[in-house]
C-alpha cells in the first residue's frame, strides 16, 4: 500500500470539495501559493482551472472568464436590434433633427421639426408607439409636414404615400375634398398631365376632371354634339374643326369657312420634287444677298407645273440644268441633262460686247481678269458687260488692296 502524501494545511483550512460557486463547481484542492489556498473547479462549459478560496468565497469569482463576458454582455443588452433597419431609421430621425453638421438639418430641425422627447432618449419607446415596419418598402412619414415626429403624427408609409405626402404637391381641394394631382387622377381615371395642362389654363373644381367626351361636346342646333358628329353634319375633318374652335373662331364661321384642300402629287421625296426644291433654294440664297439666277414665277409657286414642263429624270444621274447659264430658270432654258454637260454648259456663259457675243472664258484670256472674277461681277454684282471688262483687277494679295473690283 502505498504511503499517502502528507499534506500541510493552515489551522484555519476549511475544505470545500462539492461546493457551488455560481457557475463553478469545487473539485478537489490544489495546493497553496503564497499563502492562499488553490482549489480546482469546473465550470458550467466545462472548463477546468484553479481558482483562490477567498476569491470563490467572497463571490468574486462566479465563472470562467469566457462566461462572465456572456454574463457582462448580456447584462448591457437591452432590445438587441441595434444595427438593424429600424434602428438606423430610429437614428437618421434624430440626426436630421438635432445634429446642426448633417446635411439634411436644414430641411429639418433648421425648419423647426423636432423629435417628441420621449423618443430622443428611448429606442423602446419609439418601437413600442411605431411598431414593427409592415414591409421593407415602408418607412417613417409624418402626417403633418409641418409638424414633429411624434406618435401622433407618424406613420408608416410605402414610397408612393410617401411622394404623395412631400411638401411640394400640388393639392387640389373639389367638392371639400383635398388630393393630390396623382390621387385625383387615380381616383377619376385620367391622365396627371391631363390635370396638370388644365390648371395651367387656368381651369378648377370640377372641370379639372372632364372626359374626353365632355370636353368636345358642342352646342349644335339645339343638340349636344361630340367634334365627330360635328364633321359628320358639316363635312369639315375633325382636326380642321378642333383647330378653328381652339383658336376662337365662332361656331357658324368654323362649320362654314370650305377647307383649302392642296394638290397631292404623291411625289414628296422623288427625284423630282428634290431637284424642285434645290433649284429654289439656290435662286434664294447666294453672295452679296444676290440670287444667283432668276426664278420663273410659274415654277416657284408650283411644282405640278415644273413637272409638267420637264417632265420625269430620263435616268437616274441626271441633273437640272440651264440651257444658257446667263438666263434663269424658265422651261425654254432647261431640261435634264447629265452632270458633265451640266457642269460644261455652267462654265460656257457668254457675254455681249460690241455687238459681239463672245464666251466668257474667252474673254478672261484677252483681258487677263480671273474668270471668277468676271463671273462675281456679271452674275452676282449684276454689273453691266462693258464695266465687267474694262474695270482692271487688283490682287489683293501683292497690292494690300483691300476694296477690290
Amino acid at each position: 500500500m502505498a504511503e499517502q502524501q502528507y499534506i500541510k494545511r493552515a489551522w484555519n483550512f476549511k475544505d470545500l470539495t462539492g461546493k457551488r460557486f455560481g457557475n463553478l463547481t469545487v473539485i478537489c484542492y490544489a495546493g497553496h501559493r503564497r499563502y492562499t489556498t488553490l482549489w480546482q473547479c469546473r465550470c458550467d462549459c466545462g472548463t477546468v482551472r484553479n481558482y483562490q478560496a477567498g476569491n470563490l468565497v467572497s463571490g468574486h469569482s462566479r465563472g470562467c472568464s469566457f462566461c462572465k463576458g456572456k454574463r457582462i454582455s448580456k447584462g448591457r443588452r437591452r432590445h438587441g436590434l441595434t444595427h438593424t433597419p429600424i434602428y438606423n431609421i430610429w437614428s437618421a430621425m434624430k440626426r436630421r433633427c438635432l445634429n446642426p453638421n448633417v446635411l439634411e438639418y436644414k430641411y429639418y430641425g433648421a425648419k423647426g421639426i423636432m423629435v417628441c422627447p420621449q423618443w430622443v432618449g428611448s429606442f423602446e419607446q419609439f418601437l413600442q408607439d411605431m411598431g414593427p415596419r409592415p414591409t421593407e418598402d415602408h418607412s417613417i412619414d409624418r402626417i403633418d409636414n409641418n409638424g414633429p415626429y411624434s406618435p401622433s403624427n407618424c406613420r408608416w408609409a410605402t414610397p408612393k404615400e410617401q411622394a404623395r405626402n412631400k411638401s411640394n404637391s400640388h393639392k387640389i381641394t373639389v367638392n371639400g375634398e383635398t388630393k393630390t394631382i396623382a390621387e385625383w387622377a387615380e381616383t377619376i381615371g385620367i391622365s396627371q398631365d391631363v390635370i396638370s395642362d388644365r390648371l395651367r389654363r387656368g381651369d378648377s373644381g370640377p372641370r379639372l376632371f372632364r372626359t374626353v367626351r365632355q370636353i368636345h361636346a358642342f352646342h349644335y342646333q339645339e343638340q349636344d354634339v361630340d367634334i365627330k358628329e360635328l364633321s359628320e353634319r358639316s363635312g369639315i375633318p375633325p382636326n380642321v374643326l378642333r383647330h378653328r374652335l381652339s383658336a376662337g373662331w365662332p361656331m357658324a364661321r368654323a362649320i362654314a369657312d370650305p377647307v383649302k384642300r392642296q394638290h397631292k402629287t404623291g411625289m414628296g421625296n422623288s427625284p423630282e420634287r428634290v431637284a424642285w426644291s434645290s433649284m429654289k433654294l439656290r435662286c434664294k440664297k447666294s453672295l452679296h444677298g444676290v440670287s444667283e439666277a432668276s426664278l420663273c414665277d410659274r415654277w416657284r409657286n408650283s411644282f405640278l407645273d415644273f413637272l409638267e414642263d420637264v417632265g420625269k429624270k430620263p435616268f437616274e444621274s441626271a441633273v437640272l440644268g440651264r440651257i444658257r447659264p446667263e438666263l434663269g430658270y424658265q422651261p425654254a432654258n432647261c431640261r435634264w441633262m447629265t452632270q458633265n454637260e451640266a457642269l460644261q454648259r455652267a462654265s460656257d456663259i457668254r457675254i455681249v460686247l460690241g455687238g459681239k457675243e463672245e464666251r466668257l472664258r474667252d474673254v478672261a484670256e484677252r483681258t487677263g481678269i480671273p474668270y471668277n472674277r468676271l463671273y462675281v461681277r456679271l452674275k452676282t454684282m449684276h454689273w453691266d458687260p462693258e464695266r465687267v471688262v474694262t474695270t482692271p483687277y487688283v490682287n489683293k494679295r501683292r497690292s494690300g488692296v483691300r476694296n477690290i473690283q
